[in-house]
Order: C-alpha cells, then structure tokens, then sequence
C-alpha cells in the first residue's frame, strides 16, 4: 500500500510538472501521462466511404501501440475490418488528443488475457472473461499522437 501511496505521488508530481506546458515540446511519455487510461472520447472508422464516429473509451498504451476493445458482432468490427484505418479523439483537462492509426487485433491467448486485465471495470463486466468469444482487444499503430493544449497548435508524435 505504501509503495503504491508513494507511486501516485509520483505521479502526480511528474504530471503537474508538465501540466499547463505547450504541447510543442511534449515528449510521447509526457503526453501519455497526460491522457488518463479509460478516458471516454470518440472513435471514428470508415463506413463504406462515410465517416462513423460514436463514443468510446481508450483503455491504455503499451509497447508503441495505443489499445481498445469492442465485440465481434458490432457493425463497426465489421468496418475495421474492411478498413483498418481508424481514430479516437477526446479533452483531458485543457489538453486535447487525437489518435489515429492502423488497427490489428489481438490474437495471442496470453496477450489478450492479460490485457483484458487492464481494460476498465465496466468493459470487464460486459464481457466477464478475456476468453469471451465476443471480446476483440485490438492495438492502434503505425499511427500519430495529436496533442493540443487549450485549443492552441497541435504536436504530432509519430507512432510506429
């Protein structure tokens, strides 16, 4: 409990210390400290030739790859996988990120159980197991990170 105590004050630290920064001269870590895991924004896919974009939840970033999930049976699995091209944008305090990419999904038994270990409370109780038949965790890559502080310009970090 202690070590987890001194951690978040650590992290609070390292986050107020680049709160209020331009977003010109943000390392990727800096930026990513800012975005909050299971923050909700919007998810954008392509629908024949028509943007899609609904409400969404972003679930964290590892190894250079941004991750999500969603079921399936959903109509937009059925876009991205007609086209793996796709973005999620949303406002953490007066930052403002978008996140764009190409999107795989996760087949490895082990990776994908112990993702769906860090997806939120909610997404782990509508699916209940990483073994759910239903569940599709997928990575976001190959990509850029856009972010904005207070509506001013946009620093684009590539993500490879």
């Amino acid at each position: 409990m202690k070590r987890i105590l001194l951690s978040l004050i650590s992290l609070s630290a390292s986050v107020s210390a680049i709160q209020g920064q331009s977003a010109s001269n943000l390392t990727l870590k800096q930026a990513l400290d800012l975005l909050p895991v299971h923050t909700s924004g919007y998810f954008a896919t392509i629908d024949g030739d028509k943007p899609d974009v609904r409400g969404w939840q972003y679930q964290g970033f590892e190894n250079g790859k941004f991750f999500f999930a969603t079921a399936n049976n959903k109509h937009v699995y059925s876009q991205m996988q007609k086209n793996r091209n796709v973005a999620f944008a949303c406002g953490s305090g007066d930052y403002q990120f978008r996140i764009n990419g190409k999107m795989s999904e996760v087949t490895d038994k082990s990776e994908k159980q112990r993702l769906f270990s860090k997806l939120s409370p909610g997404v782990q109780k509508i699916y209940k197991s990483w073994d759910n038949p239903l569940l599709v965790i997928f990575t976001v890559s190959d990509g850029r990170l856009r972010i904005s502080h207070a509506f001013g310009p946009y620093q684009t970090i590539v993500i490879q």
